[in-house]
């Protein structure tokens, strides 16, 4: 009788074990699945601050040359007597 209880308290504790097995493995894809859309944000916001770069650079250049022209305009009106007083 107590080797037919001991049988009987093993096969459960094997469900047990496969559920948890099941419940970790559920778990485990879960936070996969949660890692990997968390890696493509984070590839999205590096592509993004990349392209932010760049555009500052761009609009850094424009600044400097339009600081040019300016200077170079205000230099030919000075030439020609047409400054500001």
């Amino acid at each position: 009788m107590e080797a037919s209880n001991a049988r009987g308290a093993s096969s459960t504790r094997g469900t047990g074990t496969r559920s948890g097995c099941s419940d970790l493995q559920a778990e485990l894809d879960k936070e996969r699945n949660r890692f990997v859309k968390l890696w493509d944000a984070y590839e999205r916001q590096e592509q993004e601050l990349l392209a932010a770069k760049d555009c500052i650079e761009l609009l850094e250049g424009t600044v400097t040359e339009q600081g040019q022209v300016i200077h170079c305009m205000r230099s030919v009106l000075a030439a020609h007597g047409l400054t500001e007083g």
